[in-house]
């Protein structure tokens, strides 16, 4: 499972711009998180406006590119009392899986995904004795 917290939580009107060169403008008014992980953890900056992540109980989008330390996510329909400063959000695991990312960022494989993941995320290794040696 790989997890990351929300560092921000924003509304923002409609035509507003975000991301990198303020490329993506919202369409309407929006809820959006921003999240600790960018491409410097392994995540394709390829996903913008065509990953997810898992928050709140949905599936929400990321939106307005993957930058170096942050990914900014639409959580609109996410239940405002699951999505704060320090809630987790899911990036691969039980809703969202190796290989939806990987389709997502028009990868080959998940294990491109899993081997790219970056050193800063926290491990732990369970069931595999080898690993722990």
């Amino acid at each position: 499972k790989v997890s990351t917290k929300v560092i921000q939580v924003r509304e923002v009107g409609a035509n507003e711009t975000i991301g990198y060169e303020a490329l993506y403008q919202v369409a309407q008014p929006t809820r959006l998180a921003t999240l600790a992980a960018g491409y410097t953890d392994g995540l394709p900056r390829t996903l913008d406006g065509q990953g997810t992540v898992f928050i709140g109980g949905i599936k929400a989008p990321i939106i307005g590119g993957v930058s170096m330390d942050l990914l900014t996510i639409d959580v609109s329909k996410a239940p405002e009392n699951t999505v704060y400063p320090g809630a987790w959000a899911e990036i691969i695991g039980e809703h969202i899986s190796a290989d939806n990312v990987a389709a997502n960022a028009n990868r080959t494989t998940s294990r491109e995904i899993m081997v790219n993941l970056g050193k800063r995320y926290h491990r732990v290794y369970k069931n595999n004795p080898s690993l722990l040696n």
